[in-house]
């Protein structure tokens, strides 16, 4: 029996609670990679991606699952809505961004087009803090 939206959230919830391992990470990739496109998009609506982002880690020894998260939402990032798109850019860019989270950023652009690529951009500029196009 296919899980609803919200047992997903829940779970991803839960796991994000306290530390985060690579056993916990992986459930996570697992659970957002199995997601269809509109649990996908309502789960990243929902859950603090900041935190997300910061619980999935890439190690020095062990699996890259930060690597996998983006690799994962650029690969279906033609199925995210422009609200995912601008929750996600706003998410990358709290503290400071690296090489990595620049390229997704990119990438995020560069894949919307026409009256999303300006919906995207208002929603960036939008925000309410520095963050923005200005």
């Amino acid at each position: 029996m296919r899980k609803t939206t919200e047992e997903l959230y829940d779970r991803i919830r839960e796991l994000m609670e306290g530390h985060t391992d690579r056993h916990n990470e992986a459930e996570i990739l697992s659970i957002l990679d199995k997601a269809d496109n509109a649990q996908l998009n309502e789960l990243m609506l929902r859950i603090d991606l900041s935190q997300l982002i910061s619980d999935v880690d890439d190690r020095k020894f062990g699996p890259d699952n930060r690597t996998k998260l983006y690799d994962q939402l650029l690969g279906r990032l033609a199925k995210l809505s422009v609200d995912v798109r601008v929750a996600l850019i706003k998410a990358l860019q709290k503290g400071r961004t690296d090489k990595q989270e620049e390229k997704v950023i990119r990438d995020v652009f560069l894949g919307t087009f026409d009256s999303s690529l300006t919906a995207l951009k208002n929603g960036i500029d939008a925000g309410g803090d520095y963050r923005d196009l200005q």
